[in-house]
């Protein structure tokens, strides 16, 4: 695995030497740059104080998805460490979920559903020293910044006209996976479009099609 992943790597690195000094340089940039500050949002740098942010998200196109998926909406606020919202209404149902601190929540009001787990409570009823002492880490990267990197390498990000959206002036950039990594992981390359607000590189839209009709 390791072989294949270094000859994707050299082939990836040959045809970015290759296309130096074209327009797709300054759209990969901007990528790294999007997807650094992101990264920090989730796990700030030592010292560096924590950061809220939140959005409200809508499905506006859902050509070859399923028929739930139309007019889906979602919410979701994060603050690093250890606090996280999120609520989807999907196919008519209300589904929510979230993080403070040490305690855990689950709400489907359409069930009549809730859930909340916490440590420091017995396992069972008939059992007071069945305690669970269960202790919740910080919030991080599902994978680690140089792997990352190397994620970012494998895709080809070229710099559009920007556009504004809802007022904002945006950078768009066109997301395509490297005809290399594509054979490399022996996936379907597909086409993403991407809308970055220009002041904080926060992403305002994006679309995909994977090419078989979705």
């Amino acid at each position: 695995l390791c072989l294949l992943l270094l000859a994707g790597l050299v082939a990836v690195a040959t045809a970015r030497t290759a296309r130096a000094g074209s327009d797709t340089l300054g759209g990969d940039e901007l990528l790294g740059s999007a997807v650094n500050k992101w990264a920090d949002l989730i796990e700030p740098p030592a010292g560096a104080p924590a950061r809220t942010v939140s959005a409200k998200i809508k499905m506006v196109k859902t050509a070859g998805l399923v028929r739930e998926a139309a007019d889906a909406t979602g919410e979701i606020a994060y603050q690093a460490p250890d606090r996280l919202r999120v609520s989807a209404l999907v196919g008519g149902q209300t589904y929510a979920a979230g993080r403070d601190g040490q305690q855990l929540w689950v709400h489907e009001p359409d069930k009549h559903f809730e859930l909340l787990a916490r440590s420091g409570v017995a396992r069972f009823k008939a059992d007071p020293t069945s305690i669970d002492n269960t202790r919740l880490g910080p919030f991080a990267l599902p994978i680690s910044r140089l792997e990352l990197r190397v994620a970012l390498a494998m895709v080809r990000s070229r710099l559009a006209a920007p556009e504004k959206v809802a007022g904002d002036d945006c950078h768009v950039l066109d997301l395509t996976l490297l005809p290399a990594a594509a054979d490399l992981l022996h996936a379907r390359a597909g086409q993403a479009r991407l809308w970055l607000r220009q002041t904080d590189l926060l992403p305002v839209r994006v679309t995909f099609q994977d090419g078989k009709g979705a």
